[in-house]
């Protein structure tokens, strides 16, 4: 009975291993394609143990290192698309800086970077928001007016954004009941009013 038990223990950690390592896969994504497509590369398949990605953000150099076991190498980071970390969370490079995606599985990206203030007598660390028409262009500050500029010619779009959002602060709503974040719904609303209009 034990040997059974430890036997079924041992199983049940092995299934748990596999799929945390099948969930938490890190590599680097070479183009917005693969991003959008989920396909990483030179990718820790978490069986060697000698795997990391070298940022070089304190230089804000424009090179990252992937060193896997006794192998090194060098991409520029205008090259790339950007990575993926071994806690199962994207980034994307621009201007040689790494944007932290929210929500990776959407239309409209929304991006997040955390920047030290020295405020006199209140260093902290504060979060700033981005955002992308999608994953191949220019990247914004999250702002109204900026995602007016981006999407000038979307009429429906920009009528709906003063009616959902009164405040920039108000841009990075989730919306629990849609599982998305309430900008693409809205988006999305936009497009379904178009169509409507057309017919």
């Amino acid at each position: 009975m034990r040997k059974s038990i430890l036997i079924f223990g041992i199983i049940l950690c092995s299934i748990s291993y596999e799929l945390n390592a099948q969930n938490t896969s890190e590599g680097i994504f070479l183009s917005s394609g693969d991003f959008v497509k989920g396909k990483l590369s030179y990718v820790n398949n978490h069986n060697n143990e000698k795997y990391k990605i070298y940022l070089h953000t304190i230089f804000n150099t424009s090179k990252i290192v992937v060193s896997i076991g006794d192998s090194d190498y060098t991409f520029y980071k205008n090259a790339i698309f950007g990575y993926r970390d071994k806690n199962n969370i994207s980034y994307r490079f621009y201007k040689n800086d790494a944007y932290r995606i929210i929500n990776p599985k959407e239309g409209i990206l929304l991006y997040s970077t955390y920047t030290s203030v020295n405020a006199p007598k209140n260093v902290h660390t504060e979060t700033r928001y981005f955002f992308s028409m999608n994953a191949n262009a220019p990247i914004y500050k999250l702002t109204k007016e900026n995602i007016k500029a981006v999407f000038i010619n979307e009429v429906s779009f920009n009528e709906l954004l003063d009616v959902y959002f009164h405040s920039d602060s108000e841009l990075t709503t989730y919306d629990n009941t849609d599982k998305m974040y309430q900008l693409n719904r809205v988006y999305e609303l936009s497009q379904q009013k178009k169509i409507t209009a057309d017919k």
